[in-house]
């Protein structure tokens, strides 16, 4: 029987997990992840956490992530159209050798990276252990029951004119805020330069050069003002600080108004 590359026993399909959209860095570009899971250091990793002893089998099999067809090179500055990854197999036989649970941690892996989480963050991540008794009392517990791809350490609380409103990570260029709505959490993407504490008077400053802007111009506050408003403090930003600013709808799936 003759195979071709989209062989379905040779090609798997990673798409980012939940409603969070993938997210093209230049540490996760197809380049860098495929040497990632050919590292030993990763492969040990994960067969660990898939509760494989013998990597013997597997040693020397090199796997090859690919992007979709309208991904940038990796060093394309961030952030960059990335819609999936397709991890791909030598041969049939080869993946054999790969347990399904290892080739599940695999993917689980990759998906982690394709939400433009680093390096760094996915090895915690695989390494998470399960919360204490007394971290499970605490509003903390909260963000990790439903998040369980978040490690414990990684996350701080996050306050808002001296008042709690849930918690933040950062990682890399990017920071994951978890903000409690009642009973929910809504998780969003932001910039992480929003949480550098030396850049906070600049934000502060900015936002309201933002707003006096758009008032002298006549804009009113309405449905579909945060658009406007945030490409007029993407421009300060840009111009009068030399920042450059993802904002909301750079880094989220979802309708804002």
């Amino acid at each position: 029987m003759v195979l071709w590359a989209g062989d379905y026993r040779l090609e798997v399909f990673v798409g980012a997990p939940r409603v969070q959209v993938a997210l093209g860095m230049p540490h996760n570009g197809p380049e860098a992840v495929s040497a990632e899971i050919n590292d030993r250091t990763i492969r040990e990793l994960l067969a660990r956490a898939a509760g494989v002893t013998n990597l013997q089998k597997t040693e020397g099999v090199q796997l090859i992530v690919n992007g979709d067809g309208s991904s940038r090179s990796a060093e394309s500055p961030p952030v960059y159209a990335l819609s999936f990854y397709t991890l791909n197999y030598p041969t049939v036989e080869a993946r054999e050798l790969f347990s399904e649970r290892l080739q599940t941690q695999i993917k689980n892996y990759l998906g982690l990276r394709l939400t433009g989480h680093t390096r760094d963050f996915a090895v915690a991540s695989v390494q998470r252990r399960s919360p204490t008794l007394a971290l499970m009392r605490s509003s903390k517990s909260t963000v990790l029951n439903a998040y369980k791809e978040v490690p414990d350490s990684w996350l701080k609380l996050w306050e808002e004119a001296g008042k709690p409103v849930g918690y933040y990570l950062v990682d890399g260029e990017l920071a994951w805020t978890f903000r409690f709505m009642g009973k929910d959490i809504w998780r969003e993407v932001v910039d992480a330069q929003e949480f550098d504490p030396k850049l906070e008077k600049v934000f502060a400053d900015a936002r309201k050069k933002a707003e006096a802007n758009l008032t002298a111009r006549g804009v009113v506050r309405r449905l579909g003002y945060c658009h406007t408003y945030w490409a007029e403090l993407k421009k300060v930003l840009r111009e009068e600080y030399k920042i450059r600013w993802w904002c909301p709808t750079d880094l989220n799936a979802g309708v804002y108004d």
